[in-house]
């Protein structure tokens, strides 16, 4: 059975995952609802900071990871990190979503990955947090109160959810061969290396 640790390691990864998607899902309403360039950066900016507190969060939690997993940790804060140089640059579009989806996607792998210890724990702890294994949430309840807790920038706060926020059409994950391809490689490199080798 999994340590306390392993518990709480993947809880806070689960929660880490769920606040990315729910910035992911900002980012691009904000892409689509917002034209004044002011206002477009001035949201870029709040996004980029809560992007960048994640990216640094996710560095923390990275030094506890087991071995075996702990090189994803890279390709996940690069995607973080890249995301949140979009956001400082006033990039909403689809450079900044598609690295906020890579990371979501690498911590769902990661979550599920055996290396964590059990994979329906961390399948279990993401359908807790309101988003399914396929990245897929409607910015629910979660993403509210954490923006509440976190006194965020209001984005999450009922009222004020930008239309298309809750688009089903679009899932928060996204399909990975959107992905720039240097995300790619890092997704099919870590397979490769996850199938038990010893580097």
């Amino acid at each position: 059975s999994m340590s306390p640790e392993m518990m709480e390691l993947m809880l806070e990864l689960a929660r880490l995952r769920q606040r990315q998607a729910s910035a992911q899902q900002e980012t691009r309403a904000a892409d689509e609802g917002l034209k004044d360039g002011t206002a477009r950066q001035q949201r870029a900016d709040a996004i980029g900071k809560r992007q960048e507190e994640m990216r640094q969060k996710l560095e923390e939690l990275a030094g506890k990871l087991p071995p075996q997993v702990a090189p994803m940790a890279g390709a996940i804060g690069e995607a973080m990190g890249d995301a949140a140089e979009g956001l400082r640059q006033g990039d909403l579009g689809e450079k900044t979503t598609g690295a906020q989806a890579a990371a979501v996607e690498l911590l769902t792998q990661l979550l599920m990955n055996p290396g964590m210890g059990s994979a329906g724990a961390g399948a279990m702890m993401m359908a807790m947090m309101g988003g399914g294994p396929s990245g897929s949430s409607d910015g629910g309840n979660a993403s509210q109160q954490e923006s509440a807790v976190e006194g965020a920038d209001g984005g999450g706060k009922t009222g004020e959810v930008p239309t298309g926020f809750r688009g089903g059409d679009r899932t928060a994950g996204g399909s990975s061969t959107d992905w720039p391809p240097e995300y790619r490689e890092a997704l099919e490199g870590f397979f490769q290396g996850a199938s038990g080798e010893e580097r």
